[in-house]
């Protein structure tokens, strides 16, 4: 069965902001598999896990964060 992109576009608009996102995943990845983002961002992860576990860093409040770059951008 074949369909069209903008049948395939309305159907994927129909699904929740999760499975949109694992269905963009997927298209992506089956361009490009060796090239994958999800490697870089559990590396990302990992290390900005350890920089909080081992103190070089400190967590800020959200809201903190959000003020911040408010007056930065005032």
């Amino acid at each position: 069965m074949s369909y069209s992109i903008q049948t395939l576009a309305q159907q994927a608009l129909t699904l929740s902001p999760r499975e949109r996102v694992q269905l963009a995943d997927q298209a992506q990845s089956s361009l490009a598999p060796e090239c994958s983002n999800e490697a870089a961002w559990i590396a990302e992860v990992d290390r900005r896990l350890d920089e909080l576990n081992s103190g070089r860093v400190i967590a800020i409040p959200v809201e903190e964060s959000i003020a911040r770059a408010y007056r930065a951008i005032q």
